[in-house]
């Protein structure tokens, strides 16, 4: 660093000499209508001249005595004062610092009339990437509503946080891969080395997470069907399942689903051997709600996102564990007729009830257990549920244990006989297990909501699935998000410290 009043001083003098050279030359390009390149240097050079000299004074020790890591860090922290001019400079250029003219200022958003030019270069404070910076701009309100307004605000989506658009998305991407006080010191403290504290993460994440529900509570309240895009196979996969959390003070079922093409390229299963259709990039959706509104919110929108509805896809492939709050609610999606739907039972599950009732049967360790539940499994694998219902009919265990938990294994093969027809789906090469729906519950729930002494908020864990996948999501999801401006539709700082539990 350069001390003393002597340097300090030397530092300001050239400061003032360098940024009056580059203003004589920028003056003369600011007026140059038919040279947009140099009309936009004239206003963003001098600035940026002088906040890089500044920022170079103020590493010159580490310039002149620091390692490769030290002088690299100390460039990111050294051109960072020429960034904030850039930004700055930019404003200027769109002509956000100038007030309107009487005729063309804004009117009020809440009784329409025009409102009242009070200050014409109000101060806005704010932080980003290339750190603190201020946009100076004319501010409006109404005499009848007292509202206040900027139009540069709206203009560049800045809302009312002190952080700018592009810092909050980088904070609510890190604020829902890690704990908010750990997010705090990652990506944007260790790397962007711009210094923001744990409730501004959490606000931040928590609010825009709550921002992107309501698009999705407010899209299901429009009730139109989308095609969505080519999913880029005829084939399509949605899955659904849930994972537990801790919210409001108990644990609730955080349910999930996942969707995304299948094939045409093949994967082989390693433990079988079998081929099967690779799953492509996959989509997310999340939420704490009822069966019935997460399949009409949720579930719905995402097959539309993926691609269900599109006219290429011929196939839909549905796999579950078999619960009743998703097999009972399939038919909610109202999935084309065309389609050929196949609805798979996860194979997994069909070897656990298997092995139950086995196990009941003639205990955990026994042989018999072992050989049976094995040859009953191939089976179903080979030829279909036909040949173990028949074995149940004729099976007569001779503990009451036995034959209750053979009772329900019958009820079980019955019930989803049509989701246990693998030889057909072996020979389509379609998945039979729920790999893809495990995995999500994984990366989605449980690795962000579920470590250690973590309590949410019913509304905060809500926020944070949603915002963890759409931001898992394949394609152009998040971005796309962000394209709607949802800085502008915050709630309000009071409401979300509410929602902040220990250790979220």
């Amino acid at each position: 660093m350069v001390a003393g009043a002597g340097a300090a001083g030397t530092v300001a003098e050239m400061i003032e000499e360098l940024g009056a050279a580059v203003e004589g030359v920028c003056t003369g390009w600011r007026g140059r209508a038919d040279d947009a390149l140099r009309a936009t240097l004239g206003h963003v050079l001098p600035g940026m001249v002088r906040g890089l000299v500044a920022g170079v004074a103020a590493e010159a020790e580490a310039l002149r005595h620091g390692d490769g890591r030290a002088v690299s860090m100390a460039a990111q922290r050294a051109v960072q004062p020429a960034g904030a001019a850039f930004i700055e400079g930019a404003w200027q250029l769109q002509g956000h610092a100038e007030p309107l003219p009487p005729d063309q200022r804004p009117c009020c958003a809440s009784c329409g009339r025009r409102m009242k030019l009070v200050r014409a270069d109000q101060p806005r404070c704010l932080i980003g990437r290339c750190g603190p910076y201020a946009l100076h701009r004319p501010y409006y309100t109404c005499d009848v509503c007292g509202g206040g307004y900027s139009p540069g605000d709206a203009a560049w989506a800045l809302g009312s946080r002190a952080i700018d658009p592009d810092l909050q998305a980088l904070v609510a991407r890190d604020g829902v891969d890690r704990a908010f006080d750990a997010a705090a010191l990652g990506a944007v403290g260790a790397h962007l080395q711009v210094r923001i504290d744990d409730n501004t993460v959490h606000r931040t994440t928590v609010g825009i997470g709550l921002v992107a529900l309501g698009q999705i509570e407010a899209r299901a309240a429009g009730g139109t069907c989308r095609l969505g895009p080519d999913p880029g196979s005829d084939t399509v996969l949605l899955e659904v399942d849930g994972g537990r959390v801790e919210a409001g003070r108990e644990w609730r079922e955080a349910k999930v689903a996942v969707a995304g093409p299948l094939g045409p390229e093949l994967d082989v299963d390693k433990e079988t051997g079998r081929e099967h259709l690779r799953c492509g990039p996959l989509r997310y959706t999340a939420d704490i709600a009822d069966a019935d509104q997460f399949f009409a919110r949720q579930v719905r929108q995402l097959a539309e996102d993926a691609g269900l509805y599109h006219p290429r896809v011929a196939r839909i492939v549905l796999l579950g564990d078999g619960g009743e709050w998703i097999e009972n609610r399939w038919a909610s999606l109202d999935l084309p007729e065309r389609v050929e739907v196949f609805d798979i039972l996860d194979v997994r599950h069909f070897q656990e009830h298997v092995w139950d009732a086995a196990k009941a049967c003639w205990g955990q360790n026994s042989p018999r257990t072992r050989t049976w539940a094995r040859q009953q499994v191939d089976a179903v694998l080979e030829h279909g549920p036909k040949p173990l219902l028949e074995t149940l009919s004729h099976l007569r265990p001779r503990r009451a244990e036995g034959r209750e938990a053979m009772r329900r294994l019958k009820a079980y093969i019955t019930g989803n006989a049509h989701r246990l027809r693998y030889p057909e789906f072996i020979a389509a090469k379609l998945p039979i297990g729920s790999g893809a729906i495990e995995a999500g519950v994984r990366i989605v729930n449980n690795e962000r909501l579920k470590n250690c002494c973590m309590h949410w908020s019913v509304a905060g864990a809500r926020a944070v699935l949603t915002l963890r996948a759409l931001a898992l999501s394949a394609g152009q999801s998040w971005d796309t998000f962000w394209a709607t401006r949802p800085q502008l539709t915050l709630p309000p700082v009071r409401e979300l410290a509410s929602l902040r539990r220990k250790a979220a």
